[in-house]
Formats: C-alpha cells, structure tokens, sequence
C-alpha cells in the first residue's frame, strides 16, 4: 500500500503512496500491521483499519495549503458515505514529522501539468498518463529521486504521435 525510498548516506527518506494519509495513518508501522487480505467494500467501512486503507488508497490533498485537517472528500466518495478524505497541510506536515521522513510522494490525481506540489512542496503529486481517458489534454511526469534526496521531474507531454519527453 505504501513503500519508503531510504538514501542511506544522509538517512533522508521518502514516502510513496498511492493516493495519501487522510485522517487515520499516524505512524508508518501502522500500514505494516494491517492484515492481509483486506476485503473492502465501498460505503462499508466497519473500522479504523479498512478507513486507513481507503485513505492510502482514494484520499487526496485540499485543494490549497491554507486547508486545514482532514475533510470528506465529497468528489471521490460517490456513496456519499464519508469515507474518502481530503488531508491538510498540517496534516501531511506532522506525519511527516512523526515518521521522519523528507516528503511524500503520491499518485491518484490527474496533475494539468504532469506534477502538483502540496504543503509547501512537501508532498508532491505526479500523473503517469498523459491525456488522461481522452479527455483532459495533461501532462504526465515521472520522477528521478537519487542521492541526498535531489528530485528532479520529468514531464511527458500528450502528442498525436506518442509520447514526447522533455
């Protein structure tokens, strides 16, 4: 559900998830005892544990830095059950904090420009499709993490004839 990127020489470390941390996760050891498999069906979350698994999985940034806390995500959840969620700054501040980690690196959204950076750039959001299902003409990204925690974008741009690398 989650990995860390450790650069060894300076200890810096990175967290990657799929989508974010939502309100639940506090500590990184919490996804680790999450028992697997874990059935999940959506508008049925019985407990903390299958929360922090949609969490990881469907949660996304406010849409600014002056949001605070976490809030239900009312464009993801389509049972209107709250139990997809919207994290804060202060949010991702503090687990980073906790945890001792650098940044947090994060998939699930569709970036205009291949690359969204939250919570004063401590979490970074990339897209790895361009023009996402026909329709929304953005950019992808990857992204090259090396040594000492220098992350460097790569932007792919939508083209009639592939993909084009810049």
């Amino acid at each position: 559900m989650a990995a860390i990127v450790n650069d060894k020489s300076t200890n810096n470390k990175v967290f990657c998830v799929h989508a974010g941390i939502g309100a639940t996760l506090q500590k990184v050891e919490d996804i680790e005892k999450i028992q697997r498999p874990l059935k999940i069906t959506l508008g049925q979350i019985n407990n903390e544990t299958q929360q922090m698994a949609m969490d990881l999985l469907w949660s996304d940034p406010a849409i600014n830095d002056d949001i605070l806390g976490a809030h239900p995500n009312l464009v993801r959840d389509p049972t209107k059950q709250n139990n997809m969620s919207v994290f804060g700054s202060d949010i991702v501040d503090k687990f980073l904090k906790l945890n001792q980690l650098q940044i947090m690196i994060r998939g699930n959204q569709v970036c205009q420009e291949g690359i969204d950076r939250f919570a004063g750039g401590q979490c970074i959001t990339i897209n790895s499709c361009t023009n996402y299902c026909n329709q929304y003409n953005n950019d992808a990204s990857i992204l090259v993490v090396q040594k000492k925690l220098v992350i460097s974008p790569k932007i792919i741009k939508p083209s009639q004839n592939g993909c084009q690398w810049l």
